[in-house]
């Protein structure tokens, strides 16, 4: 049965699209592969003008009822390069570009090539290859180690780190600190002054609640007025 599918590798090195055809080549000998790996200056990236002249060489060696060409990428650059020729293609129906593996997809859809099957059955080994990144568990949080309680013979809680602040009860915070008197309440009046001459004048002894009756009535005089001398007989 003849070969009705080939191949174009393309990479951003020149060295790894050979090496992957050089391998591929050496499990299906019959299938024709290509090349379009670097730039046109030999440099590491994508030449447009090289991928489209590795397809149309690919095209036209197969013919037939299912043939075409499956086109194979590395990276991310190199995929939109493989499109937009794609795109300005004259015969993008027998065109097939599959985003799986490349070295891995490139061996094994070949050696289905090799066996004679058609473009769309090529196609679908390779995509079986393709990396299924639904299938990865979602990531879970660790559960937290059980605490071990007191008084049970496992021994006491770890303590925490760090120095535990306490404050003092001699010293309140500003914010519990009970407010200060009023000022009428622990001051000692003032002194009364005369009004005719503004001397201070003395307090007796009568105004005083622990004076004797005896005593208010010798000092009893009203308040501002100083004692008049008694003159001697």
């Amino acid at each position: 049965m003849s070969v009705r599918v080939s191949f174009v590798i393309v990479s951003h090195s020149a060295s790894l699209a050979n090496g992957v055809c050089e391998l591929a080549a050496q499990m299906a000998p019959d299938v024709h592969f290509e090349a379009a790996g670097g730039t046109d200056d030999g440099r590491i990236g994508t030449s447009y003008d090289l991928v489209e002249k590795a397809l149309e060489a690919a095209l036209a060696a197969v013919d037939g009822e299912g043939s075409g060409v499956i086109v194979l990428t590395d990276l991310g650059s190199a995929t939109m390069t493989v499109e937009s020729v794609i795109d300005m293609s004259d015969e993008p129906e027998r065109v097939r570009f599959v985003d799986t593996c490349l070295v891995e997809g490139a061996v094994a859809s070949s050696v289905r090539a090799q066996l004679g099957e058609d473009l769309d059955q090529v196609a679908d080994v390779a995509a079986a290859l393709a990396p299924a990144w639904t299938t990865c568990p979602p990531r879970r949080r660790p559960a937290p180690l059980p605490r071990s309680p007191v008084g049970q013979g496992e021994g006491p809680r770890p303590r925490r780190r760090g120095r535990r602040r306490t404050r003092s009860s001699r010293t309140p915070s500003a914010c519990t600190r009970d407010p200060p008197p009023p000022s009428c309440a622990w001051r000692v009046p003032s002194t009364p002054r005369s009004p005719s001459t503004g001397r201070t004048v003395g307090r007796s002894w009568s105004s005083w609640p622990w004076a004797s009756p005896k005593v208010r009535a010798s000092t009893s005089r009203p308040m501002g007025q100083t004692p008049q001398r008694r003159l001697r007989p």
